[in-house]
């Protein structure tokens, strides 16, 4: 047998190495690679030069409770009129409440949304313009918010509730102008610092019990009565505002009335009693 010189391989031998009987008896294992090779499958064919975008064969569709212009909101007459104005144009971007109104300031904010005092491009008067916070969720949210509306048109006029001069309703939002009063009692309240005059107290009452007695005259419950709806007019007058929560003694929604402010809420109304004694509660 030779023997191998320093430093140089050994050489190898033409018997093949021993492979143990479990490996040569062992099935293939599973594996998620494919087998090289390849691919045989053509390429996505790029679209036709005249063929029509999804996009355009199911454009998407504005819900029918959200208007993407502005439409006048009334429970009388006729609804969904188109608002017209000399100083809108339908073709710009700018919202209707935009181009038709001069912004003055704000008035307050809260939940429901926000009050500007404007002044109108159309016949140069001041108002109050009451906006929704948010659009619209849905069409119970709608119907919900644009129950407003309807109460205002419910009380109808009279010279101690604050009188709506229309109202509409563009992207989904709610805006309401009324006539511009003054700031509410609650903020009245809060600048004047100490307890009012007793005089000027009567006199607040006597015109809040005014506007009550015309609200359930006509067989409707406020169901919202507190300070910050009470708005300062001329001469230390006032008047009633937010007819929101307004319900129709006797009609079928009755059962589905929304209660208000829980700091002023009256016993009644922790009974399930929507009635006009709901209004007036020491």
């Amino acid at each position: 047998m030779p023997v191998p010189t320093e430093g140089a391989p050994p050489p190898l031998s033409g018997t093949p190495v021993p492979v143990p009987a479990y490996f040569r008896h062992a099935e293939p294992g599973f594996s998620l690679k494919r087998p090289g090779g390849l691919s045989r499958s053509l390429p996505p064919r790029p679209p036709a030069k005249g063929s029509v975008p999804i996009s355009r064969l199911f454009p998407p569709r504005t819900p029918g409770w959200h208007q993407p212009q502005p439409r006048r909101v009334t429970f009388q007459g006729k609804a969904s009129e188109t608002l017209q104005s000399p100083s809108y144009d339908p073709s710009r971007p700018e919202s209707f409440f935009q181009q038709s109104f001069q912004r003055l300031g704000r008035l307050g904010h809260g939940s429901y949304g926000e009050v500007f005092k404007v002044r109108s491009k159309e016949d140069g008067r001041l108002y109050a313009v009451k906006r929704s916070m948010s659009p619209f969720r849905g069409p119970k949210d709608r119907a919900r918010k644009l129950a407003e509306v309807g109460g205002h048109e419910k009380v109808g006029q009279h010279p101690r509730c604050v009188r709506l001069e229309q109202a509409w309703e563009e992207g989904g939002i709610l805006y309401l102008q009324t006539e511009l009063c003054g700031p509410s009692l609650q903020q009245h309240c809060e600048a004047w610092g100490t307890g009012l005059p007793e005089a000027q107290v009567w006199g607040y009452l006597r015109d809040t019990l005014l506007a009550l007695a015309h609200l359930h005259g006509q067989g409707l419950v406020h169901l919202d009565v507190k300070p910050a709806n009470i708005f300062l007019g001329p001469r230390g007058r006032c008047k009633l505002g937010d007819f929101g929560l307004l319900v129709e003694l006797g009609a079928s929604g009755t059962g589905e009335a929304q209660e208000g402010d829980p700091r002023y809420m009256a016993p009644e109304l922790l009974r399930g009693s929507y009635g006009t004694a709901a209004d007036v509660f020491r």
